[in-house]
């Protein structure tokens, strides 16, 4: 006997289980890929943050070139020469440029914005970018410098404007700027250093101002541990496109890990929460549910005692509510259904026997459908059987009539040629026995006997070729066993047997055989092969004025392949599919069985063990490819 429990237990376990496990479980689960979130987060934020970086540095190159372009095309249009009427507007205008100068021609200072009039006809030839201008370049970058009134490490940009250079100042302050606005995240330190490892700009402004050298990275790096004095960091490097310029970030280790644990304790307080939030209300509805089932519990029990007129408590529960409806209706029917229960029972048995005699009535029926219809499919079979044999005479007979037809026209001419020696023989010896012979006559008569012996030769020769080829085919047709054959010679016996039929249609065939191919195969089922394949062009590829066949015969390394081609009315599209079943043709009316492509088919696949495709196109052609084994 199966161990009873407890429902109200069973409940409160199952709440346990259904409920508060799985919670703890996917906070617990939670808390253990916390650490994989906020490292892809930190990441993402890494990454987020280079690509902001990287933009701005290339903003820094790009945008002072643009705006000192158009500062110089204003100039240049325009033709004034009082630069203060045009430079002052375009310096509020920009963000980059802290300084400008114009310098003449020597590389003299002759203007300056902000004005500055101590400096004005210094000589600037030599400073980097002025120099490239005055060397023949249109504008030029100069080296990092230090602005010695300002204290800032800065670059200088010139352009080539007539007959002046413009010049101008811009701090690297303008990029330290730019970068805190992008870096918000505490603990997140960013640098840029040049090429020799030199800070440029760092959050901590001081490395820069004492001159503090950057890491040696060599590689751009994403998110990696690096140590520094014992510091472990997670540091993100990119080179720029500028000057080997590099962007760094740098954030502490221990950094990553106080957002890790905020948010685990946040996880932990959660769940807690929520789990003591679940098992108070689960054990109050549990409580609420079970006293519900309580109840009920004690009015079956009177039920089941014969006690049918019963009160039942309204519930706090809808579907308890809706149970004790049910009950009560339940009890008013029990007595009612107890009295029908034995007429049902006897209704039931009366159906009972009627539907088993309708079964065995219906089973005898569908028996008697089925034998009909097994009967119905051998006669079937039958008959097909006994079509494709008519077929298959049918061929052997059309081929005997078109050899006597051919045969015919040489022995018709032999005997034509033999009545004229006859005659020519009489003739010759009534002259010789009359004395009257002469030199010539006879002469005459030798040639025309040795030419009459040549036609004769000829003739016989076509004759016994064509006998050759139906011995051989007809011996073929009767043996069913496989052996070896010479292709070449083989097909041009099948081609000769049918050349007859074939020429009434005027349709030629130029065959395409490898020389010295045998295989190992059932003669009377490839000759079946070529010769349907063939006839199969004269009734459908071409009408009264008859065409070409292409036949080829190809060596391959696993397998034999002959193509049929023909240029005819090529195969509609609709009915390439259903060639090759039984039946089906396009020439009820003129002469198709619509046997003879199907016969094609299951020679090639069940007798030869071979494979057959139909490619065709509408006024282009047709193409059948048999691929046979060479041995079967």
């Amino acid at each position: 006997m199966k161990k009873e429990f407890k429902l109200k237990n069973t409940l409160n376990m199952s709440f346990v289980l259904a409920v508060v496990i799985p919670i703890i479980s996917i906070s617990l689960a939670a808390i253990l890929f916390a650490r994989g979130y906020i490292l892809d987060i930190s990441k993402d934020s890494h990454e987020q943050i280079i690509t902001n970086l990287d933009h701005i540095i290339e903003s820094f190159f790009k945008t002072p070139e643009k705006d000192m372009t158009l500062l110089k095309e204003a100039i240049l249009n325009t033709g004034i020469s009082d630069y203060d009427q045009i430079i002052p507007d375009f310096y509020r205008g920009q963000e980059f440029f802290h300084h400008i100068y114009v310098l003449d021609s020597e590389g003299k200072i002759k203007y300056t914005f902000p004005s500055d009039p101590s400096i004005k006809d210094f000589d600037y030839a030599y400073e980097t970018s002025a120099a490239q201008i005055l060397n023949g370049k249109a504008n030029a970058w100069s080296d990092l410098y230090v602005f010695q009134r300002e204290n800032l490490i800065s670059m200088n940009f010139s352009m080539k404007c007539g007959e002046d250079i413009l010049f101008g100042v811009i701090h690297l302050q303008v990029i330290q700027n730019l970068f805190e606005k992008n870096v918000t995240t505490d603990g997140v330190s960013i640098a840029l250093a040049n090429e020799y490892n030199n800070y440029m700009v760092h959050s901590h402004y001081e490395y820069v101002e004492q001159h503090f050298y950057a890491p040696n990275f060599e590689e751009d790096m994403l998110f990696e541990k690096y140590y520094n004095d014992g510091v472990p960091y997670y540091v993100t490097v990119k080179k720029t496109g500028y000057l080997n310029w590099k962007i760094m970030i740098f954030e502490e280790v221990k950094n990553v890990n106080e957002r890790l644990m905020t948010l685990i304790l946040f996880l932990g307080g959660a769940t807690c929460v929520i789990v003591l939030l679940a098992v108070t209300v689960g054990f109050k509805l549990n409580g609420l549910v079970f006293s519900n089932l309580h109840m009920l519990l004690t009015k079956t029990k009177e039920v089941k005692d014969g006690k049918y007129v019963i009160s039942i408590d309204h519930s706090r529960f809808v579907e308890f509510n809706e149970l004790r409806k049910n009950f009560l209706m339940m009890l008013d029917e029990i007595k009612m259904r107890e009295d029908q229960i034995l007429s049902q029972n006897y209704e039931i048995e009366t159906m009972n026997r009627a539907l088993e005699e309708r079964v065995n009535e219906r089973t005898n029926d569908l028996y008697q459908a089925n034998h009909e219809l097994e009967v119905a499919l051998e006669n079937l079979k039958v008959t097909q059987d006994q079509l494709i044999e008519s077929e298959k005479l049918a061929s052997l007979g059309e081929l005997v009539t078109g050899l006597a037809h051919e045969i015919n026209t040489p022995l018709g001419i032999i005997l034509t040629i033999i009545t004229y020696l006859q005659e020519s023989t009489k003739h010759v010896k009534s002259t010789y026995d009359k004395g009257l012979l002469k030199k010539s006559d006879f002469e005459t008569y030798i040639n025309a006997h040795v030419d009459s012996e040549h036609l004769i030769y000829e003739n016989i020769s076509k004759a016994i070729e064509l006998i050759s080829s139906f011995k051989l085919i007809s011996a073929e047709q009767r043996n069913i066993e496989k052996r070896k054959v010479e292709i070449k010679e083989f097909i041009e016996s099948v081609v000769r047997s049918i050349d007859p039929k074939l020429k009434k249609s005027n349709i030629k065939i130029h065959m395409h055989v490898d020389e010295a191919i045998e295989i190992v195969t059932i003669p009377i089922a490839l000759y079946q092969i070529i010769v349907n394949l063939l006839m199969n062009v004269k009734v459908h590829a071409y009408d009264e004025e008859g065409g070409m066949i292409d036949l080829f015969v190809n060596k391959n390394k696993h397998y034999l392949e002959i193509i049929v081609q023909d240029y005819g009315h090529g195969i509609e599209e609709q009915n390439l599919k259903k060639i090759f079943d039984p039946f089906f043709t396009t020439k009820r009316g003129a002469g198709g069985t619509g046997l003879g492509l199907n016969i094609v088919y299951n020679t090639v696949k069940q007798n030869l063990n071979g494979e057959i495709k139909c490619y065709s196109e509408i006024n282009v052609g047709s193409q059948f490819v048999v691929h046979l084994p060479y041995d079967l």
